[in-house]
């Protein structure tokens, strides 16, 4: 594909590190150039299924130090647990979800420390710590809907897990994106957060990180599409992309300081909003054609092995018709550099049906799931992303 160059932007934007000033208030693209970079298939692993286990998981984690690969199966409230590197099922780990040790049904999870382990249940917004016995040892509610920010009303997220909104551990910090799916004339660019912080010393909960301003201002329709939010973690910097905005927001859990940093794409030139008036009642079946017809941005992730980020971007699906529910959208992938610097993007082959969000990072590269015909298998594609 040739290289071609955007107008820039006639906006102006000026960033300001006080989040309570946040002035993101682009939906077009201001990006200089665009540049191809290479994407090479450099494996494939499998994973086998039992006869309890669909192919569509939400919730995996790579543990490097064991060459792990641990997925959760929701139905049953069990972690599975997998060599990477040859494939091989090790063992399950069962969760009780009622009585003095329940955690609860599961919806995401933390292996960390050993064999301890974090869980999470959508149902009760309860965060749960277990010791290497399984043996629960804090529960914490991590959702108050009577919160309120500075004194004035506030939107408080529902935390929500998927592998790229995960639970992550920093130092005393428990780190959890989370949302609510609804648009309101309340909102403003200050009191919509949508980061959890736990603080595990204190035992307090810190909401931090609000939506751009664009969102304020625009209808987005509601629901998961555009109001579900992803982050990703390095060192003591939580970085999170909005589905809306051409921007990442790099927020420092100690300074407390906010980054604002282009990472947009050359093939996204510009994000319409469902609606430009807050109130304009939301239809569901409009509101899907409208995503499916719009560009998007999704996860971001840290690749700790070539000390770079990948952005997802999401592009209109220009097979779409109306009534259909899968989505298609063609995936493209930005490489940003450790600085969160723009480096270039490829768009991955629409061979097969990926899933963009069941995406995570080995010392092999970027694996992503992509749709097998056994269904007795997890399957995913392992890219290499280079100039």
């Amino acid at each position: 594909m040739k290289k071609y160059i955007l107008l820039f932007s006639f906006l102006f934007f000026y960033f300001c590190n006080d989040k309570s000033k946040n002035s993101i208030v682009e939906t077009k693209n201001n990006i200089l150039s665009y540049k191809k970079l290479k994407l090479t298939e450099v494996g494939v692993k499998k994973f086998s299924l039992d006869y309890e286990t669909a192919p569509y998981i939400d919730c995996f984690q790579y543990i490097q130090s064991a060459h792990q690969l641990v997925f959760l199966n929701a139905y049953n409230n069990s972690l599975y647990f997998y060599d990477y590197l040859t494939g091989e099922f090790i063992k399950k780990k069962s969760y009780e979800k009622e009585g003095s040790n329940g955690v609860g049904k599961l919806q995401g999870f933390l292996y960390h420390a050993g064999d301890s382990v974090y869980t999470y249940s959508y149902n009760t917004f309860t965060l749960c710590a277990l010791d290497s016995l399984s043996q629960v040892y804090k529960k914490k509610m991590m959702y108050n809907q009577s919160t309120e920010l500075n004194n004035n009303f506030s939107i408080v997220p529902t935390p929500c897990v998927i592998t790229t909104a995960p639970i992550k551990k920093i130092g005393k910090f428990v780190v959890m994106a989370g949302f609510v799916g609804t648009e309101t004339y309340m909102e403003t660019p200050s009191n919509r957060p949508t980061v959890c912080l736990y603080d595990t010393e204190n035992d307090t909960i810190q909401y931090v990180v609000n939506y751009p301003k664009q969102y304020s201002e625009n209808n987005w329709g509601g629901g998961f599409t555009y109001r579900f939010v992803y982050y990703t973690v390095k060192d003591d910097n939580i970085i999170v992309s909005f589905p809306a905005s051409h921007h990442l927001i790099k927020y420092n859990l100690y300074s407390k300081f906010e980054k604002i940093v282009y990472a947009g794409s050359g093939k996204v030139k510009y994000i319409k909003p469902y609606s430009y008036n807050k109130k304009t009642s939301i239809d569901e079946r409009k509101a899907w054609d409208w995503y499916m017809n719009t560009p998007s941005y999704e996860s971001i992730l840290y690749d700790k092995f070539r000390n770079c980020y990948y952005r997802i971007a999401r592009l209109p699906d220009s097979n779409y018709k109306k009534g259909q529910r899968k989505n298609n959208k063609p995936i493209v992938i930005i490489k940003l550099n450790k600085n969160l610097e723009y480096v270039g993007e490829v768009q991955v082959p629409m061979d097969r049906k990926w899933f963009s969000q069941k995406v995570f990072i080995t010392e092999k590269g970027l694996n992503m799931a992509f749709e097998f015909e056994n269904e007795d298998f997890i399957t995913f594609q392992i890219f290499n992303i280079d100039e």
